[in-house]
């Protein structure tokens, strides 16, 4: 609990900074996990590329702006093992496909497992 009362103008607003940490890609290191979890999600490397081209997943997005198509493409084939040439993808492809009631195992759980 805070000791003073709100303030409008408070100047304890949250603030994001990236640090740098010599020696550490911390760019590679998020970009190859996002990569890694979808692919052991069973993700095709084509939806996985997709999800860099979207402005609204930020994190992967900044990835391909900052490294380029062929960066990602390679970390990607990397992944994958072998070599990755994405296919050309429609501009309202879904990149998460609308199920059905019932297409999901478990889903009297809730679990979606």
């Amino acid at each position: 609990m805070a000791d003073k009362d709100f303030e409008l103008e408070d100047p304890f607003e949250p603030v994001a900074v990236a640090l740098s940490t010599p020696g550490y890609d911390g760019a590679e290191a998020m970009a190859r996990c996002f990569v890694e979890e979808f692919a052991l999600m069973g993700w095709p490397p084509e939806r996985i590329y997709r999800l860099f081209t979207i402005p609204e997943f930020a994190g992967s997005y900044s990835i391909m702006q900052e490294r380029g198509p062929a960066y990602v493409k390679s970390l990607i084939a990397s992944v994958f093992g072998g070599t990755f040439e994405p296919q050309p993808f429609e501009p309202d492809m879904r990149l998460v496909p609308v199920l059905k009631r019932g297409e999901l195992e478990g889903e009297g759980d809730g679990s979606g497992l």
